[in-house]
C-alpha cells in the first residue's frame, strides 16, 4: 500500500498569518498541492491520502477529494507532532508499504513529481519534497516517539539505509 501523508497543520508564524489559507494564483496556496496529491493518490488502488490539518477549511476540502483529514493536536510544537499525527492514522504497516510525506505550500508540485516519488523502484536521486520512506528500512528517529521537536529526540532524523539514500 502506498500512504501519501500531506503535512497541512502549520500555523505560519513566520509568515504572520496561516500561510495555507493566504491566496496564490486566486486559489488558497495549500488548494494547490492538495489536488496535486489526491490526483495522485487516486490513479491508484493500492494509493491513500491521509491530510494532517486543524483549519477546517482544508479538512473539508480534503474529505471533498476522498481523502481522510486528521488533526494535529501537538503541531505548535514541530513538524514531527504532524508526522506522527499521520502515523497514528494508518492501520499496522506491512513490510513492502510505503509513505511518502509531502507539504501543503508547494502549489507547483506535479503528478509526476509525486508519481516518480512514490515508486519504490525509482526512489534514486536528490532528497525534497516529497519524501518517501519504505516501512521495511526499519525505524527512523520520525517514525518513533523521538524526532525533531519530540523530547529525546534528534535534530535531524538518521540515514534509515534504504537504497536510494532514503
Amino acid at each position: 500500500m502506498i500512504y501519501l501523508i500531506c503535512l497541512a497543520a502549520g500555523r505560519g508564524r513566520r509568515f504572520g498569518a496561516d500561510k495555507l489559507l493566504a491566496p496564490w494564483q486566486g486559489r488558497p496556496l495549500y488548494s494547490w498541492g492538495l489536488e496535486t496529491l489526491a490526483a495522485a493518490c487516486n490513479r491508484r488502488a493500492d494509493a491513500r491520502l491521509i491530510v494532517v490539518t486543524n483549519t477546517p477549511a482544508i479538512a473539508d476540502a480534503a474529505r471533498a477529494l476522498g481523502a481522510e483529514a486528521v488533526p494535529s493536536p501537538e503541531s505548535e510544537k514541530g513538524q514531527s507532532f504532524s508526522i506522527r499525527a499521520g502515523l497514528d492514522a494508518l492501520p499496522p504497516l506491512q513490510e513492502n508499504d510505503f509513505l511518502l510525506f509531502g507539504v501543503a505550500d508547494q502549489p507547483l508540485l506535479r503528478v509526476e513529481t509525486v508519481r516518480r516519488r512514490r515508486s519504490p523502484q525509482r526512489r534514486r536521486g536528490p532528497g525534497g519534497q516529497p519524501g518517501p520512506f519504505l516501512r521495511r528500512a526499519g525505524p527512523c528517529s520520525l517514525c518513533s516517539r523521538g524526532g525533531p521537536g519530540r523530547p529525546g529526540g534528534t535534530e535531524r532524523p538518521p540515514r534509515t539505509g534504504a537504497p536510494g539514500g532514503v
